[in-house]
């Protein structure tokens, strides 16, 4: 796309165009005026190659404006000289705080974002360190048009959680790079492109669509003195509007008594009275009715009224000294300009902008704060960072004493504030309940939500209420929402109060930033900033710790807590693991420490460790053990995937539950009864890190969870051997995925028994202290550097291969998570004792893997010695032709069913793949494993050589053998004659006596 073919695209096709330029000294904006698209093209490609350059996204009335300031006519890029626009777009930033990554994950939000939206394809450019998207319109709208769509869209990014730059969105002034041009940020020229092209769609047809998808989304309308009804002559601030007037509405805000109103909040927050000066009379009047219950009234109303032509001081003062009426309402500003009010913030939260007069007390916050634990003996050295050990914090607004335009709220209940004939309030009561806000997040359907605390007790969990933010809108449904929570209001005019009460503390709470928008954590571990979620509080890298109660853990939020005595506990894990000879116990005590570890690893998403051993060695109590490092000693449900397990532990609720672990490990216990076929498919599910797309109730495809952890399963008998034998495929991409050992038993006594039990009893204290030093070197960097550094002496010490990267994230997460937890000081298990352990496991799974793959190689021999008694052996007979084929001598006629047939002088040997299954069968190999095996033998330097699938009837073409038996399918293989003695054993004579 060239630079005019853009211009023509997203600029109206007449009117004043803008080119702006930056000074690189001062940052001082240079706009300059042009009569045509095909001049403004000119001139910014003129300079594009050269210095960063852009275009004034609408065109303009006057290309000279008188400039009092200069005492000059020039240019002016205001609202108020907008004319028309051809595009709506948006702004999306990468690389920064609060924003993408990177482009592609901007551009794929985008494009989720359109699609559920149902808005047309955009055309997006590359802005070098950004994109901006238009949506290009058919014809050129006016500003009046444009400025409410662009608010409904803006709206909807702000919805539907689009991170782009809002204030672009609606700022018809404002600049961007266009298509040809370059950026020259950070020292470099990044050309700006277009990147993908969209739909030209029509203003009427974009507005339908924008009207529609947006309105869940209304609170997020911005409410502007340029949006609703617009008239560039009220701008604010402007040259139009009188500089006494604006000095006034720019006066810093002040502790204002409750007895006074004044007039700067008001004129701020309604644009009625703002524009009242030049509309007609009636509403002229109901202005000046407002501000006379003001401090310092008159000059306000004069500077107001002295902006239209049509002002006369004595007038407008006769005016003031004649009205004697109560303040005017919303109500009645409504039916005389209705566009106006139903646009505003304020819209049914206040009845009267007097209202607005009144300096709210902010919301304050109490914090309550938790000391850390007693500090427990760290190693002296250690190559990780040391976190700070913070007070924890529990925050939570307080409404006592918070007093609005239009609420207080005192201990006996939420009031609303009626005005009275004179101008004075009384209190109504609306609800004997407190309300107060938490915060506000977004559910695992990406649904705004609130958090609410019903009554006093900020503590009491089951007081907390989460409250969809769409339910806002509807009085009635927020109304009957709370009333099923048990709120009860005083009168019948108490629930429509109510609501405008709940919005009315939603807006103030927002604008004083008190209602965190957060994601509503739905999984343990790391979140997206290094901070890590353990139940209903987040761990944060500077180390403090967060209170975020009620978050949607599917119940575990309740059992992923801390209870007890950080130093009890360690030195009862000391006890239990700190024997070389319960190393392999320590092994598995470990993964509970490594399991977070796998967030950083990219080519194993989660790995599985298979223990093997009898009943009654410790296997589950060392699962418990581990557990409690960060949680309450959990009740396993036992035979999860066991078909007829009576337990209701499904492979499915068990991986809805590793998607909410997530990062902290899970555990599958008696995993015994796993169906030989259904083994395969659980190995590949688990170390995939992801289970299966489903559908819900409502036939709608629900998110599939994800977990990127070790999962730790026991049981009697080897997963292994199960593999080996599947129905399926080959088994040996499943053995590269998991990690199996035996576990002949643990120390036990009195002692141990009192060090597990301490444990259990002490849980998630280990998992608080843990989760401190994670988020601390993960957010310096020091974590990943280590993990790197791992890596690299592993697979030099263990020499891992591709193939083997589950091992190798396995074993390195194990070693690193044990260095981590013995720098936080949580055991003094051995180091050497713990690698030469791992070492002793990793060569267990390769002679594993290896004796597998030796087996497959003498499995023809031993099927066919299987069956030699059933082999037919034959020898061509060169003497004896017929129909040009050789005649066969039977040198050996089994009395018993024929299977195979072997010819002595070719080579040639046929077995009936009846035979070869039921072998197979027999002795637990894969019929299609068989079948690769074999069939990959096919050169002639094969010891065994693989010709064809074929239908044989044995005795055909046999002297003296009936040839009218059956064609058999057989698997027809080639050996060298004179090898055939060797490899396959010739039945004799001597055999069948």
């Amino acid at each position: 796309m060239t630079l005019l073919e853009f211009f023509n695209l997203v600029l109206p096709s007449e009117g004043i165009y803008c080119l702006a330029t930056r000074s690189s000294t001062n940052g001082k904006w240079y706009n300059e005026s042009f009569r045509s698209v095909a001049k403004l093209a000119e001139a910014c490609a003129r300079i594009a190659h050269t210095k960063d350059v852009w275009y004034g996204t609408a065109t303009y009335k006057h290309e000279k404006q008188y400039d009092a300031k200069h005492d000059t006519n020039r240019f002016h890029r205001t609202m108020a000289n907008v004319d028309k626009l051809k595009a709506l777009r948006l702004d999306i930033d990468v690389g920064k705080p609060d924003t993408y990554a990177n482009a592609k994950e901007a551009v794929m939000a985008l494009y989720k974002f359109v699609e559920a939206t149902a808005l047309p394809l955009p055309y997006v450019v590359s802005s070098g360190y950004g994109l901006h998207v238009y949506w290009a319109l058919t014809q050129a709208i006016t500003l009046e048009e444009w400025l409410p769509m662009a608010n409904k869209l803006r709206a909807l990014c702000i919805g539907k959680e689009l991170l782009v730059d809002s204030t672009t969105t609606i700022d018809a002034t404002r600049v961007l790079r266009p298509v040809g041009a370059f950026n020259f940020k950070r020292d470099t020229k990044r050309p700006v492109r277009c990147v993908a092209e969209g739909v030209i769609t029509s203003a009427q047809a974009i507005d339908a669509i924008l009207t529609k998808a947006a309105e869940p989304y209304t609170e997020y309308l911005k409410l502007s003195r340029n949006l609703g009804k617009y008239d560039a002559r009220f701008a604010i601030p402007d040259a139009n509007i009188d500089p006494v007037l604006l000095k006034m509405l720019q006066t810093s805000d002040e502790i204002i008594e409750d007895a006074k109103r004044f007039a700067e909040p008001i004129i701020k927050g309604c644009q009625q009275v703002r524009e009242a000066g030049r509309q007609s009379e009636p509403t002229w009047h109901r202005m000046i009715s407002l501000m006379k219950y003001c401090e310092n009234y008159e000059e306000f109303i004069h500077q107001l009224s002295a902006i239209d032509e049509r002002y006369d001081s004595g007038v407008t003062q006769d005016k003031i000294d004649s009205t004697q009426m109560m303040p005017v309402t919303c109500s009645e500003f409504n039916s005389l300009r209705p566009d106006v009010c139903q646009s505003c913030q304020h819209w049914q939260v206040i009845s009267t902008p007097l209202q607005l007069g009144i300096k709210t007390i902010d919301i304050p916050v109490k914090v309550e704060y938790t000391p850390p634990p007693p500090p427990i003996e760290l190693p002296k050295e250690t190559m990780f960072d040391v976190p700070n050990m913070v007070p924890s914090e529990t925050r939570y607004i307080s409404l006592e004493g918070w007093k609005h335009n239009s609420f207080e709220v005192r201990e006996s209940g939420i009031f609303k504030k009626v005005p009275n004939r004179d101008g004075d309030e009384k209190l109504v009561k609306v609800c004997k309940h407190v309300l107060t806000p938490l915060q506000e997040r977004y559910d695992a359907n990406r649904d705004l939500t609130s958090l609410w605390v019903i009554g006093e007790d900020k503590t009491d969990t089951s007081m907390l209420v989460e409250v969809p933010n769409r339910l806002y809108h509807e009085s009635s449904q927020l109304v009957a929402f709370f009333a099923a929570k048990g709120v009860q209001w005083e009168d019948k005019t108490g629930s429509k109060s109510f609501s405008e009460y709940i919005r009315a503390v939603t807006s103030d709470a927002r604008d004083k930033g008190l209602l965190m928008n957060i994601p509503a954590y739905n999984r343990l571990g790391w979140g997206d900033n290094y901070e890590f979620v353990l139940g209903d509080k987040v761990i944060m890298p500077d180390g403090t710790i967060l209170d975020y109660p009620n978050m949607p853990l599917g119940g575990l939020e309740k059992e992923v807590r801390a209870v007890g005595d950080l130093q009890a506990w360690v030195s009862a894990a000391n006890t239990l693991y700190a024997d070389p000879k319960d190393a392999r116990a320590a092994l598995i005590f470990l993964h509970a420490f490594s399991s977070p570890l796998m967030h950083f690893f990219r080519d194993a998403e989660a790995t599985l460790t298979f223990v093997v051993g009898e009943s009654g060695v410790g296997k589950s109590t060392i699962a418990k053990v581990m557990h409690s490092v960060w949680m309450a000693p959990p009740n396993f449900a036992k035979g999860a995937g066991d078909k007829n397990s009576s337990t209701g532990a499904t492979m499915n609720s068990l991986f809805r539950s590793a998607s909410v672990l997530h990062n902290l490990p899970f555990y599958i216990d008696e995993a015994t009864l796993w169906d030989t076929g259904d083994v395969k498919s659980y190995v590949f599910d688990i170390t995939s890190g992801r289970e299966k797309s489903r559908l819900t109730d409502s036939i709608r495809q629900r998110d599939a969870g994800e977990w990127h952890t070790q999962a730790i399963a026991t049981a009697n008998e080897s997963l292994c051997d199960k593999l080996m034998v599947v129905e399926n495929g080959d088994a040996t991409a499943q053995l590269y995925r998991v990690i199996e050992f035996n576990l002949q038993g643990v120390s036990t006594g009195p002692v141990h028994e009192r060090a597990i039990h301490t444990m259990l009893a002490n849980y998630g204290v280990a998992g608080v202290q843990y989760a401190r030093f994670l988020v601390k070197n993960a957010a310096s960097g020091r974590l990943q550097q280590v993990l790197d550094a791992n890596v690299q002496k592993y697979v030099e010490e263990f020499s891992f291969t591709q193939p083997e990267r589950y091992w190798r994230a396995w074993a390195v997460s194990i070693l690193t998570g044990m260095e981590l937890s013995r720098a936080a000081g949580l055991h003094n298990i051995p180091a050497q004792t713990i690698v030469e352990e791992v070492k002793t496991v990793i060569q267990e799974q390769r002679q594993r893997l290896k004796d597998f793959e030796e087996s497959k190689t003498t499995w023809f021999a031993h099927m066919y010695n299987s069956i030699r008694e059933n082999t037919l052996i034959v020898a061509d007979m060169p003497d004896i032709h017929a129909n040009g084929r050789t005649i066969k001598g039977a040198v050996y006629t089994p009395t018993r069913e024929i299977l195979a047939r072997v010819n002595t002088s070719t080579g040639i040997i046929e077995v009936s793949k009846k035979a070869i299954n039921n072998w197979c069968g027999r002795h637990g190999v894969n019929k299609a494993a068989f079948y690769k095996e074999v069939m990959k033998h096919t050169s002639p330097e094969d010891e065994i050589q693989f010709v064809r699938d074929v239908n044989v009837i044995f005795g055909y073409g046999v002297a003296g053998m009936d040839s009218t038996t059956a064609r058999i399918p057989c698997l027809r293989v080639q050996m060298k004659p004179e090898d055939l003695e060797e490899t396959i054993a010739i039945p004799t004579t001597t055999d069948t006596e």
